[in-house]
């Protein structure tokens, strides 16, 4: 599977990539997570496990969007 990740990523312009895999394994879950590319665009440290990332999500907005309309056609 991480091999036609990595295929994508290189055929693409994607600056990096941190793919996590969640397996469910009985009543266990098995992870695992490979990543490509840099860092930080001004450096040339590779990307691993141990970087922090800020996640801009869309959902917060969408959802408050469809709660209005919820309310309103009451």
């Amino acid at each position: 599977m991480f091999e036609k990740i990595r295929k994508l990523f290189d055929e693409n312009s994607v600056k990096n990539c941190h793919f996590i895999y969640l397996k469910k394994n009985g009543d266990d879950f098995e992870t695992n997570f490979i990543s490509f590319g840099k860092s930080h665009w001004s450096n040339d440290d590779d990307l691993n496990g141990d970087h922090i990332f800020r996640l801009m999500s869309m959902s917060k907005p969408i959802t408050a969007i469809a709660a209005m309309q919820l309310v309103e056609k009451r």
